[in-house]
Formats: C-alpha cells, structure tokens, sequence
C-alpha cells in the first residue's frame, strides 16, 4: 500500500547520527520525527538495568518493551503519514534484528537475517518509503558515546545494548539487513564520520 506521504526509516547504532538525522530532517524538511528508542519507557529500562549482566531473561523482557512501543508508534506514524511525512528510528524489523544480535553473543544462538525480514515485510506495519543506514567505524561510536557520558548523560553508560562489543555486532547486523532489504526497497547508506549532517540532508535530496 502507498503512504500518503513519504515515511523513512533511519537505521543505525547508538552513537551513529540517527538523532542528529532525525532533526535535521524534521526542522529542515519538515519531516514529523518519532523515535521510540527516545521515549521514557526506553530510557527508564535503560537506567534500570545499567547495573546488570545482560541475560537471555533481560533481552526478552526488553524486546517485549519494544513490541507494546511499536504498537503505540505504528498508530502514531499512520495517523501523521496522513499529513506529513515522518521520519522514525522504529520499526519491529529493528527490534528484532536488535535483540537477535544480542541473543547470539549471550547465548551463540544464531539467526537468519533474511527470516527476519520476510517476517516484517508480511507484517501490517508501515512500510518505508525509504530505508537510510546511518554508520560510522566503531572506534568512532565509541567516541561519540564517551563524548556523551563526559557530558552529564549518565544513561549513556557502557552497558550490554551500547557496549563497545555489541555494537560492532550490531552494525554488522543493520548492514547485512540493509543488504536484505535494497532489492525492494530504496536504500541510502551515510558514513557520519565523513558526512556532516548538512552534507546528509544534500544528499538524501538526491535519492529516488
């Protein structure tokens, strides 16, 4: 089905220019920004557990978190898609791609990307009008992050989800679904540590 309006999907690591995307996209473009990762349900469990091993129980209670906010955000960028395009940073294929990540380093359970896939596209969740896939080499993201904890954000603190480790495993997980997904949907890959966020927006212009 055809949006009314343009829906993108911004993909990336914490650290990876996401945010910075979402709001240049929203203030220059006038895109409507929703980033479920960003509400206080994330953010509450995040500071709640920053003290503790990650466990195949924590990762599914998190995943669970994230399934009741996709629901909510799937209603919110149906009813915004009607009058504005709306650039967001959830998505059910993100959660599970997430958390799949995560289970493989607790527990060495693997999983296929391309199952993940096909099980989201035959989901009635909006489908994007645009995939974007934001990424910069690890030892950057990790710098971005500490940049982040100097500042006071004590949320920002290595844990399991933002370790160093994961997220390299992570954002090899986004890059091989955004292999997955280019055969059908428009895909746009941005190296933020190359890219300034106006240089990003130039060249998100110039996509199809």
């Amino acid at each position: 089905m055809t949006n009314p309006h343009e829906l993108v999907l911004i993909m990336g690591v914490d650290g990876s220019g996401k945010s910075t995307l979402i709001d240049n996209l929203s203030s220059r473009l006038g895109y409507t920004p929703l980033a479920p990762s960003s509400s206080p349900e994330s953010i509450e469990f995040k500071i709640d557990h920053l003290e503790e091993p990650v466990t195949i129980e924590m990762i599914d209670r998190r995943e669970m978190l994230f399934d009741k906010l996709n629901l909510v955000f799937e209603k919110l960028v149906g009813d915004e898609l009607t009058e504005h395009p709306v650039a967001t940073s959830g998505s059910g294929l993100i959660t599970a791609i997430s958390h799949a990540a995560m289970r493989r380093i607790v527990s060495a359970r693997d999983y296929s990307v391309a199952d993940i896939v096909d099980e989201w596209q035959a989901s009635d969740e909006p489908k994007p009008d645009k995939i974007v896939f934001m990424h910069a080499p690890d030892e950057v993201i990790r710098q971005r992050i500490i940049k982040r904890q100097l500042k006071g954000q004590h949320h920002e603190k290595f844990w399991g989800f933002n370790s160093p480790f994961y997220l390299a495993q992570y954002q090899n997980a986004l890059r091989a679904t955004v292999d997955e997904l280019s055969a059908n949907y428009s895909t746009l890959s941005i190296n933020t540590s190359i890219m300034t966020a106006g240089e990003a927006i130039e060249l998100f212009g110039q996509q199809p």
